[in-house]
């Protein structure tokens, strides 16, 4: 009789315990808000502003007349999209940084240590990834 009692106290203890388990699941139904266009820098299409500045205009209508809401970020990739360079960025001692604008981003080359120096553009085709990531502004 011990051994059964026992055995029905375990159980109930057992049955008790694993039966206030459940299997919960959770998942984010969030639409990520940000928004990725990636557009092709085409060598014959860099405009020579001076001897050590060049620029290359791209338009973008996703930048609305909002875009001062929301984070613009610009990329460049020199390598078919194997790695980017985040701008602004010095690379090749070259300085090359970004301006966005209602549906326009524009990227500058430029030696800022040289006024003569002849800046080259780029002679193959450049990746750039801008990203567009929606952020509330506060007014304070």
């Amino acid at each position: 009789m011990r051994k059964t009692l026992l055995l029905l106290l375990i159980g109930t203890f057992g049955l008790g315990t694993f039966s206030g388990c459940t299997k919960t699941e959770y998942v984010d139904n969030m639409i990520n808000p940000n928004r990725t266009y990636i557009r092709i820098l085409t060598p014959g299409n860099w405009q020579r502003l001076s001897n050590n500045l060049v620029k290359y205009d791209v338009a973008l209508p996703a930048l609305g007349s909002y875009y001062t809401d929301d984070l613009v970020s610009v990329a460049l990739s020199f390598d078919g999209e194997a790695s980017y360079d985040i701008l602004p960025a010095t690379i090749d001692g070259l300085a090359y940084s970004v301006n966005y604008s209602e549906g326009w981003v524009t990227v500058f080359i430029q030696d800022p240590l040289n006024e003569d120096f002849l800046v080259p553009a780029p002679t193959s085709s450049v990746y750039m990834k801008v990203v567009i990531s929606e952020s509330e502004y506060i007014d304070d």
